[in-house]
């Protein structure tokens, strides 16, 4: 049974939290300080349907939505603008929570196929669920060395999933190199329960090569996830977007992570990134 979790504290001492109960049911918690202050339920099909029908401004049908839901918010400390505030925040953590689950369900399709015998490759043009795995070869992520611990300033060259090998993880590989000719990549695992991490490292990729200050601000952006899809070579009406930005500079900032499992001595390498500033690009 898939369960997911998610919060959002972009409200002061007013956290929001999201379960999904298996694929049918969102449940949202409020909490002021570590004190319960209320919860409500709903379908996940009501949500999908905000997200499939209401184009091309969702953010407003969210809103409405979740307004029904809550109108007893504005009767609370603070009044209607904070009420429109928290329902903000619970908006952010339900968006973060349906995202992992869309993912998870991908994931799990996937991962139920590998044992299955394969069917034949078909041309696909829309948007990936997750990062759906595509033609890719198995070497790619040997052909550039992993990032060691330090920061470095990079140029972006797209990701990729290779052909996932039976009874292994699936990666996304994420390509860069330098003006002086080093190559390096980072690798994101794909499983279902490694996603609700992964996913969110990969946004922080997307909003530092287009210079995103905020969560908000990109999911406004890429709303269908179009964008990142079409850097896996889906093509959509981003992908010429994405074509711009490949060869963009990031920071990336590595550092040493938990030992790896059974392989005593070694450690994984946690990556983060920055936008480069205009200044440092000049100074490149």
């Amino acid at each position: 049974m898939i369960m997911i979790k998610a919060k959002d504290s972009s409200v002061r001492d007013h956290t929001q939290w999201v379960r999904i109960l298996g694929t049918e049911t969102i449940e949202v918690t409020s909490k002021v300080g570590p004190r319960k202050a209320g919860s409500y339920q709903f379908p996940v099909q009501e949500w999908a349907h905000v997200e499939r029908t209401h184009q091309p401004n969702p953010a407003w049908w969210k809103r409405e939505f979740i307004g029904r839901l809550t109108a007893d918010l504005d009767d609370q400390p603070g009044g209607p603008d904070q009420a429109e505030r928290i329902r903000d925040s619970q908006i952010r953590a339900i968006d973060k929570a349906y995202a992992q689950l869309t993912a998870a369900i991908a994931a799990e399709k996937q991962e139920t196929g590998m044992a299955a015998k394969r069917a034949p490759r078909v041309v696909r043009n829309d948007v990936s669920p997750f990062a759906s795995a595509f033609a890719a070869s198995d070497a790619a992520g040997e052909k550039r060395p992993l990032f060691e611990p330090g920061t470095y300033v990079m140029n972006f060259r797209g990701l990729e999933i290779p052909e996932p090998v039976p009874g292994k993880h699936e990666w996304c590989i994420a390509n860069f190199d330098s003006e002086d000719s080093d190559e390096r990549s980072a690798l994101f695992c794909m499983s279902s329960k490694s996603l609700s991490s992964s996913l969110p490292r990969l946004k922080s990729l997307l909003m530092a090569l287009i210079n995103c200050p905020t969560l908000e601000e990109y999911n406004a952006f890429d709303p269908e996830g179009k964008f990142f899809s079409a850097f896996l070579g889906y093509e959509n009406d981003m992908s010429e977007l994405a074509e711009q930005y490949t060869g963009s500079k990031v920071k990336v900032i590595a550092s040493k992570g938990g030992a790896v499992k059974d392989k005593e001595g070694e450690f994984h390498v946690n990556v983060s990134f920055t936008a480069v500033e205009a200044e440092e690009q000049a100074a490149e």
